[in-house]
């Protein structure tokens, strides 16, 4: 797995890519490339640029899947959203908080798993998502 770059921006919409920038209500993956942002050598960015523009009043998601660390070891998924996924009533989480668990595991990860299969039903290779 790598970060698309500029001049292979076709490799963003397969499962080589890390990164899948996804339009959620059409539903495709977008062509992108990425790169890190290394100002903070401790704690590089991914800075993703679309290779078109993004469509006004749409939701996306970036996902950020079987990246693996310097060791080749597949990195776990992000804290938050491990706990996002494991949120229910049960808990006592609030009402805001479990919409936007139902908006993830009902609507942007099966998007993502039909668009993108590669990304697994178990959804364990997604190790970062967030819409916007």
């Amino acid at each position: 797995s790598m970060l698309p770059s500029y001049d292979d921006i076709a490799s963003s919409l397969t499962s080589r890519s890390v990164t899948l920038l996804l339009d959620v209500d059409a539903p495709l993956l977008v062509a992108h490339f990425s790169e890190f942002d290394s100002i903070d050598r401790r704690r590089p960015s991914i800075v993703m640029q679309p290779a078109s523009p993004l469509k006004h009043n749409t939701t996306y998601a970036v996902a950020v899947v079987a990246a693996v660390g310097s060791d080749g070891i597949l990195l776990p998924p992000s804290a938050g959203l491990t706990q996002l996924l494991a949120l229910n009533a049960s808990v006592g989480a609030e009402d805001s908080d479990l919409e936007r668990s139902s908006f993830y595991r009902h609507k942007v990860i099966p998007t993502l798993q039909t668009v993108a299969p590669w990304t697994g039903e178990a959804s364990s290779v997604i190790q970062m998502l967030f819409d916007f």
